[in-house]
Order: C-alpha cells, then structure tokens, then sequence
C-alpha cells in the first residue's frame, strides 16, 4: 500500500533531491560530521513523507471529488497499519536523534504540533491551512542548526523563512482554478477568495520570500552565487505571476507546480556549491 502511495504522492526521484538540496544547504553554512549529515537526511524525508501522508488522509474525502484518479482515494484504508507506519516511523526518528536533546525536543514539537493541525485542520480557514501545514520548511534548518552549535543562529532562521514563505507562495499558486472548473461544493482558496486575489497573494508572497532572501544573503554575503541565481529565478518566477494574474485559472497555475519549487531550490543549490568552494580551497 505504502510504496503505491509513494510512486503516486511522493516520488523519491523527486523528494531525494529535494530533501538532500533543502538539508544540505543548512549544513553548508557550518559543516556537520558525515553521521549527522545522515541522521539530517534521513528526518527530514521521514519527517516530510509522514506529512504528506498525514495531509492526503486528512482530505480523502475532499479528494474522492476533486481527484477522483488518486490511488489513495480508491482504496481501502487500514487505519491500524497507518498508525503502525507512524509509530515505527516516529521511533526511528527519535533513536537516530536520541544524542541530543535538542533535536528531541524540536521533533517533539513537531509531533505535538501537527497532531493539533490535523485534528483542527477542518476548522481552520482555508487562507491560514498553507501558511500552517508548511511550517516544517522552517522548522527543519532550526532543527539542522541545533544539530550543529546546539544553538539558534539568525542565518539558520532567515534561511527557514525564506524556504518557508516561498513553499506557501507556491501553494497558494498551483492551487489556482478558475470559477468554473471546480465544483462548487467543495471550499477551496479560489472558492472563498478568489482566483486573482489568490493570484495576488501568491505574488506578494514570492516578493516576501526574496526579500528574506536578500536580507539573509546581505547580512552574511555567505554566497555570490546564490544571490545572483535568487534573481534570475525571481525574475522569471515575476513573469509567471504576472500571467497567473491576467488569467488566474488552472492551466496558468500549472506552470508553478515545479516552477515554484525551483523558486528557492536553484538558489539553494547556489548557496551548497559556493560554499562547498570555498571549503575545498
């Protein structure tokens, strides 16, 4: 059941990648030993491939209307061996992270944290549920920073904001449909707000992230090319968000679907490089 889901919702040819650029750009600012460069790796997939699968039981029911085509959907769930797959899961995180306590309490929270999410995510307005659900991106170079001085540094949380602001920018984006190509009977961004004021938001957000972006970058000037890989990919994320606001609907919104992830992803690999430059020399 498990490895369908994972083929269909999170493939690893995509979250490897993602999870080794999202960690090791952290890890760049102040090298780790190997163990805990592994120990980065192996809770941060863990922990993101438990949230989404968290979020697509939370919204089966949303999704047997809206995704009809989605394995999960269409088959029957045995909650008990869900709960198991968390547990195990939850257990190996803690064992691997077992020698600090730093690391313990901030997966601790974690746990605590989305438990309340899930349980109250139907009563929380749709507008705050990206702002929310995302707060991993944040989380996870506080929790790398910790790992590394046992201390939390202002580079570690300026970078987490950056990568957070620019992860709901995106999902404010990708979700955009137009009035009639939804059905109206399910709540969604577009439905309560709008498809050009959810346009909007995701541009004000995208204008958000790379100011952090910039901010952190002009605080620490820990990589030119980071900066100038920022820009390029700001421009052109700009250009998409000018269309998506001409013609707030699906087929605009696709265009951020990858396109909103290399937002901050290129940068960061920008930022891994030159740093790992300036090590080697």
């Amino acid at each position: 059941m498990l490895l369908k889901f994972i083929e269909e919702r999170f493939p690893i040819k995509v979250t490897i990648p993602l999870v080794i650029i999202i960690t090791m750009a952290p890890q760049s600012l102040i090298p780790l030993k190997v163990s805990d460069t592994i120990i980065c790796n192996i809770t941060s997939f863990f922990s993101l491939f438990l949230l989404r699968l968290a979020d697509d039981i939370s919204d089966i029911k949303i999704d047997r209307i809206l995704h009809p085509q989605r394995w999960l959907v269409n088959v029957e769930i045995n909650i008990n061996k869900i709960r198991i797959t968390f547990i195990i899961s939850i257990i190996l995180l803690i064992i691997i992270n077992v020698f600090s306590l730093y690391n313990i309490l901030v997966l601790l929270f974690l746990i605590v944290y989305y438990s309340i999410f899930f349980k109250i995510k139907s009563k929380i307005p749709a507008i705050v549920q990206p702002i929310l659900i995302n707060i991993i991106f944040l989380i996870l170079p506080i929790y790398i920073n910790l790992l590394s001085v046992h201390n939390i540094t202002k580079p570690y949380i300026l970078l987490g904001l950056f990568i957070w602001i620019a992860v709901i920018a995106h999902d404010f984006a990708h979700s955009i449909h137009g009035f009639n190509e939804q059905k109206d009977i399910i709540k969604t961004l577009s439905t309560q707000l709008g498809p050009h004021n959810v346009a909007l938001i995701a541009f004000i957000l995208y204008w958000l992230s790379f100011i952090v972006g910039i901010l952190f970058w002009f605080q620490f000037e820990v990589s030119y090319l980071f900066v100038v890989l920022l820009i390029i990919t700001f421009v052109y994320i700009n250009f998409l968000c000018i269309k998506l606001l001409k013609k707030p609907d699906m087929s605009s919104a696709k265009q951020f679907y990858i396109n909103g992830f290399l937002f901050f992803l290129i940068p960061l690999i920008g930022l891994i490089i030159n740093n790992l430059y300036y090590l080697i020399k």
